[in-house]
């Protein structure tokens, strides 16, 4: 299959951008895209310039992992991207252009000029409504060069409610997804108290969905930069925190624990991104999987290399299939 200026290469695949038969299982994805920049200087950011060489190379592998080693999911998150600009882009590359992709994307970056997205396929889910709290903290600023310095997230989270298309019962067909880049690690136990401030926030933010719509379907994705182990994890995982009653399931525990990673560093596996599921949707999980293309040793030197999607990022995408509604009606 020709992908721009080359060939992906990869495992064997079904149709590329099928359309499955159940219309109430949405497959969905979570991927951080690894600074994804333009060819322009932002001279209000601190981002990095590709050339325009290096630039279609990234859109060519982009391309090919969602097409293809994705499968084309339904709904997509994405964190680390500079601007609609990009994904419009994006959605031009001809492995995306016929299969109805539509993109949000938060208003607010950090000062290297990142954000997050969400890609949505029009044919399977309709956009409903979409949201980017962001409260205001009394925690020290991550930089104080930053715009809106005082909010608790640097790259503001999305909260995108969606219903399926084709799926006749349009109260169990809702759900609502929530895309999140937390604080990294970078700065240690400082910006602990506020990786932990984040993550009892998008915990509190799930009980007042669920408390408004004790059915609704709740999703949270990201790159939480946080493991099982961290408190921003536990805090969202589960009520108090880590000895508290069960808020949402981390679809990826389906998997054996040497499955369990999205990222290496210094030859350590970590679990930073989280595919999460309100407890109800636990056994609507059909299937989940990491694609272990971009923490496997020496990808990152395939950053720029338009014949294969390994090292597209630095963080390995997450894809599961999830029933929401009921059966598709007969036609």
């Amino acid at each position: 299959m020709r992908l721009g200026s080359g060939v992906v290469q990869g495992p064997s695949w079904g149709t590329v951008g099928a359309t499955r038969a159940d219309a109430s299982t949405i497959a969905i994805g979570q991927l951080n895209v690894w600074n994804w920049f333009d060819t322009v200087d932002d001279p209000h950011a601190r981002d990095t310039i590709y050339t325009p060489e290096q630039y279609q190379a990234r859109l060519v592998k982009l391309a090919g992992l969602i097409a293809r080693d994705l499968e084309a999911p339904d709904v997509l998150t994405l964190q680390e991207l500079e601007h609609a600009g990009t994904l419009d882009d994006l959605l031009r590359m001809p492995q995306l252009a016929g299969l109805g992709y539509r993109s949000v994307v938060s208003g607010k970056a950090d000062t290297r000029g990142i954000r997050n997205a969400i890609l949505y396929r029009e044919g399977r889910v309709v956009l409903r409504s979409l949201e980017e709290p962001n409260p205001v903290s009394t925690l020290p600023p991550e930089d104080p060069a930053l715009i809106g310095a005082d909010r608790l997230f640097a790259r503001s989270s999305m909260v995108a409610t969606f219903g399926l298309v084709g799926v006749s019962d349009a109260q169990h067909a809702a759900f609502t997804v929530i895309n999140n880049h937390f604080k990294s690690k970078l700065g240690g136990e400082f910006y602990e108290p506020r990786r932990r401030a984040q993550g009892a926030f998008i915990g509190g933010l799930v009980d007042a969905l669920r408390g408004a719509e004790p059915t609704l379907p709740v999703i949270v994705a990201g790159d939480l930069n946080a493991t099982y182990d961290d408190g921003a994890y536990q805090l969202i995982e589960r009520h108090g925190g880590g000895d508290g009653a069960q808020r949402l399931w981390d679809t990826v525990r389906a998997l054996p624990d040497e499955d369990r990673y999205t990222y290496v560093y210094r030859k350590q596996k970590n679990l930073l991104d989280h595919l999460m599921v309100t407890p109800d949707l636990r056994d609507a999980v059909e299937s989940v999987r990491i694609l272990h293309l971009n923490s496997e040793k020496d990808s990152a030197a395939k950053r720029f290399n338009s014949r294969t999607t390994h090292g597209t990022s630095d963080h390995d995408p997450i894809l599961a299939r999830i029933r929401i509604g009921g059966p598709a009606p007969k036609s």
